[in-house]
């Protein structure tokens, strides 16, 4: 005897995406491109994801922030220098609203 077979229906593109989307939280460009559907449904699908609507949009990666103020905001990079032997890392710090800058050997 064999097995009987169960078929499922396979979701549409949109409800594909959509479930994806629950899962991975991807962009609206990511939905569109892998499950070809619009730019339009794919922002509606981010717009009904209530775990989306609690996350604050920062500055995108193009925007460099800047103080209003002097010192509220600084920038940090931490390097590490071979010829320095004992010192051997530098810590270099912005402050992005006069652009001061202070760099300490550690």
């Amino acid at each position: 005897l064999t097995q009987p077979v169960f078929v499922l229906p396979v979701p549409s593109l949109w409800q594909q995406a959509r479930l994806s989307h629950e899962f991975f939280h991807q962009t609206a460009k990511v939905l569109q491109k892998q499950f070809k559907i619009s730019i339009s449904e794919a922002k509606t699908i981010l717009q009904a994801c209530p775990d989306c609507q609690r996350v604050a949009k920062g500055p995108t990666a193009a925007v460099n922030p800047r103080g209003l103020a002097a010192l509220p905001l600084w920038q940090t990079a931490i390097t590490d220098v071979a010829e320095f032997g004992g010192l051997k890392y530098v810590h270099v710090s912005v402050e992005t609203f006069s652009m001061a800058m202070r760099a300490t050997a550690l």
